[in-house]
């Protein structure tokens, strides 16, 4: 009687879950990720630059990675990047960001970008598809770097 029940709780609940999985992979239509995504992703998380630390900072975890072209909502639709969050002991600000990356980023041929205030931002060619990098700080003394594709955009 218990399998019986059991069988015919999964029968229930089995197709609810498939379309869950099914809507997470959902694809924008006309939308195109770039070029070996999983080889690009590899290229970002081997990236020099999520292993510098300001500081009095941890890391937050591992870097997290997103694919392109999945349905967030109705307005929203996913991008190739790759994200990490430290958490700091003080709030840091553009001055301590730069001091902290720009030379090794600059070194390793990330150029500056135009940039909001309180941000820094590169972009470099990341295997073959045009890239942007960009460093925030917080007033909760959190630090996030995150590099994206911009296939559609150059590094001009």
């Amino acid at each position: 009687m218990a399998l019986r029940h059991c069988l015919a709780l999964l029968a229930a609940v089995l197709p609810a879950l498939l379309a869950g999985c099914a809507q997470e992979d959902e694809l924008r239509p006309g939308c195109t990720p770039p070029p070996h995504e999983e080889r690009l992703l590899d290229a970002y998380r081997d990236d020099p630059v999520f292993k510098v630390r300001p500081p009095g900072v941890q890391k937050a975890g591992a870097p997290r990675d997103s694919k392109a072209c999945r349905i967030l909502n109705e307005e929203d639709t996913s991008f190739t990047n790759v994200t990490l969050t430290l958490h700091g002991d003080h709030p840091y600000g553009r001055p301590e960001l730069l001091s902290v990356y720009d030379a090794d980023l600059q070194r390793a041929g990330w150029r500056p970008a135009a940039t909001p205030a309180d941000s820094l931002q590169y972009c470099r060619d990341v295997a073959g598809v045009p890239s942007d990098l960009q460093i925030d700080g917080y007033p909760d003394s959190s630090v996030i770097v995150s590099m994206a594709a911009e296939p559609d955009g150059g590094c001009d």
